[in-house]
């Protein structure tokens, strides 16, 4: 079951929603597509580099205190509660043990957030605010 959103997350969230809606901004969706940003669990921050895929990502960071932000699917900006839920799906996955599959290697089983895990996340974090 998730946690509530906490003020720590928010911040964090907050931090990656930042970065990802600066590189939207500045960029051509065209470059970003297929880019990758390797976000640390800790506080959502990244080390500002994009790399071409998540397995460039994993050689420059330690999987166990990072996940890896595909830009592929978010061209459109994401939103600081989105990046909270996502980051909140990783850290529980990690603490659970579980690896982020990469979606360039198709022969990986591993946890995603689906679109109704999405909605549970969200009606679990709005009923924990009223």
């Amino acid at each position: 079951m998730p946690r509530p959103l906490t003020r720590e997350l928010e911040e964090a969230g907050k931090r990656l929603a930042g970065t990802v809606n600066t590189y939207i901004a500045a960029r051509d969706p065209w470059e970003l597509k297929n880019c990758v940003l390797a976000v640390r669990l800790s506080d959502g921050s990244t080390d500002g580099n994009l790399y071409e895929s998540m397995q460039d990502a994993v050689r420059h960071s330690d999987e166990t205190r990072h996940f890896y932000f595909h830009f592929k699917g978010n061209l459109g900006g994401v939103s600081v509660r989105e990046c909270a839920l996502v980051l909140q799906f990783h850290r529980e996955a990690r603490e659970a043990g579980l690896p982020q599959g990469d979606p360039d290697r198709k022969e990986q089983i591993t946890p995603f957030l689906s679109t109704y895990g999405h909605d549970v996340y969200s009606r679990i974090q709005r009923s924990a605010a009223h």
